[in-house]
């Protein structure tokens, strides 16, 4: 976890969101997924985001 955005710096969720994953629905998690998508970049020393990986 990064101590300054609260962020896992393997997937880049916060601890709440990797808490609830399970039980959340593929509404939420396409949400979640976006806001990981917009905070990959933010972080200093990071490649650039990925594009999801295709869901099946």
């Amino acid at each position: 976890m990064d101590a300054v955005s609260g962020l896992c710096l393997g997937c880049f969720r916060t601890l709440d969101e990797i808490a609830r994953w399970a039980a959340t629905d593929d509404t939420a998690r396409a949400l979640i997924l976006a806001a990981v998508a917009s905070r990959r970049p933010a972080l200093p020393g990071e490649p650039a985001a990925l594009p999801p990986a295709p869901h099946r």
